[in-house]
């Protein structure tokens, strides 16, 4: 059964059958037999699937698996009444996750439903916390929230990013203030959404077919067996305008529809004047200090051989154009989903101690679209974001400055917290030919993974490393026009197993 267990981890879900089904003939094993219905699902084989779960005694495993056949099937009510049932037998989070999967497609009431029969137990508050956020009921999402806290003290495991926001804006508001907690969450919350479904939108569709320029030394350590990708952060960027571009906008008024700032409420009933100042930009003043949080990138192109790329970023550690090379990455290393957990946050107070598991999780390869600030993108996707979250900036700007300004830092803290990466999403038109896709992680400044590059001299460059062995995503290294020793180098890859070319460019 281990064996089947390490080949479907792998993803040889064939083999792996086989071995269940060997283990099989020999002992009656709940475990085994989910694990081959697990594996007969990955083969599409829904029926059979089906039947496997049916014949597992225990109820855990038979109704979970169950849920994950009727699911596929777009069966969301019968998936939600198995996985119902298994949450009856033991409330655990990746039940609870499943059951909120059916109701995002089916009904959330019916989710609420079952969470709110188990009013003792954190991780049914906790579920019924995020369903009631999915419902935009965020008074209820917040007293739910509260009662994970007063039922446990070990959040381990209650990881999602409105969370973690809420319980920073609950650990730093003073008890004779919290009608405050309500009112701010009430406000960041709609923005957190907005920015989920904005970057979601942003995750790229051309993950097939991208590529990084670095430097000979850099590839020299990327193809070791143990190599990790790394990420730079965003100071050492070759835009000076990194993060700027859109607060730029914003404060120049260049963004029309923005900048007249007349209109109705959310619900349409009031003639709101906001007057001449987007919101956003007072959240983002000149920082004195330590900043809590920063963001590392790492970039991707779509060309593997383009003369303006070689001169702009295939250069060598001496900065020599076109002495560089081009590194082509398959598709799986890249994450389709986010894991966002704000850890930036418990920086502010080392007390908090948010997410304790975070130091143990690896930083997450999602790959994103740029969008540059021409006239177009400006129009299709800038606009239609900052007219959603406006309101309710406008009413973070002022909760700010309750009580002289009490609040503050903790209010902009939350709201950079939560659109710090959207700013390093626009870039300037003038860099639009690139048409560059990036990783971006943003971490607690003071986060345990981040580590110094000693070679670049004092004061250290800052990187993080995705956690992945590079090595085994490399699918082409292309050698810049300028390349020294083009023949050593296209021996040296071939024998270690990688496709190599030179460079069609004619350099001058």
């Amino acid at each position: 059964m281990f064996k089947g267990n390490a080949l479907r981890q792998n993803g040889e879900d064939l083999k792996a059958l086989e071995c269940y089904e060997h283990f099989l003939k020999y002992e009656s094993n709940n475990d085994a037999l989910s694990f081959k219905g697990q594996v007969l699902h990955n083969l599409d084989r829904i029926d059979d699937a089906l039947e496997i779960f049916n014949s597992i005694e225990d109820v855990e495993l038979s109704k979970t698996g169950i849920g994950l056949v009727l699911y596929t099937k777009k069966d969301y009510p019968g998936a939600l009444n198995a996985y119902g049932s298994a949450f009856e037998v033991n409330q655990q989070m990746y039940i609870a996750e499943s059951i909120i999967d059916c109701a995002r497609e089916f009904n959330f009431e019916s989710a609420l439903e079952i969470f709110n029969k188990y009013s003792k137990n954190p991780i049914a508050k906790y579920a019924a916390g995020l369903v009631n956020i999915e419902m935009d009921n965020y008074h209820d999402a917040i007293k739910s929230f509260e009662s994970v806290l007063e039922l446990t003290e070990d959040s381990i495991g209650f990881d999602s990013e409105f969370f973690t926001i809420f319980k920073y804006v609950h650990n730093n508001i003073d008890e004779k203030d919290s009608e405050l907690i309500f009112s701010v969450l009430k406000n960041l919350y709609p923005v957190l959404k907005e920015v989920i479904e904005f970057k979601d939108k942003r995750i790229s569709k051309n993950s097939s077919n991208l590529v990084h320029y670095t430097t000979p030394d850099a590839v020299r350590n990327l193809i070791k067996k143990d190599s990790h990708f790394r990420l730079s952060n965003v100071k050492y960027m070759n835009d000076p305008e990194e993060g700027e571009i859109l607060l730029k906008n914003l404060k120049e008024n260049k963004v029309k529809e923005i900048a007249e700032k007349h209109g109705l409420d959310r619900e349409g009933n009031k003639k709101i004047d906001f007057g001449n100042e987007y919101p956003l930009q007072c959240f983002y003043d000149e920082i004195e200090g330590i900043d809590f949080q920063t963001t590392f990138i790492g970039s991707f192109l779509e060309q593997d051989d383009n003369l303006y790329l070689w001169r702009t970023y295939g250069r060598d550690s001496k900065k020599e154009e076109g002495k560089g090379m081009c590194v082509s990455i398959s598709s799986k290393f890249f994450d389709k989903k986010p894991h966002i957990t704000f850890d930036s946050l418990s920086s502010t107070d080392p007390e908090l101690n948010i997410n304790k598991n975070n130091n143990d999780m690896g930083f997450s390869p999602v790959i994103y679209d740029i969008i540059y600030d021409s006239e177009e993108c400006i129009k299709k996707i800038i606009i239609p974001f900052l007219k959603d979250i406006e309101e309710y900036l406008h009413k973070l700007k002022d909760l700010s400055r309750d009580q002289g300004g009490k609040y503050k830092a903790l209010v902009s803290t939350a709201v950079r917290a939560i659109l710090d990466e959207v700013l390093y999403l626009v870039k300037s038109k003038n860099y639009q030919e690139e048409k560059e896709s990036r990783i971006l992680v943003t971490c607690g400044i003071n986060h345990p993974k981040i580590k110094y590059n000693e070679d670049t001299g004092f004061p250290y460059k800052l990187y993080i490393e995705i956690e992945k062995p590079f090595r085994e995503y490399i699918e082409k290294i292309v050698l810049g026009p300028c390349v020294d020793d083009c023949g050593r180098w296209k021996l040296y890859l071939n024998r270690e197993g990688i496709k190599v070319k030179e460079s069609n460019c004619k350099y001058r």
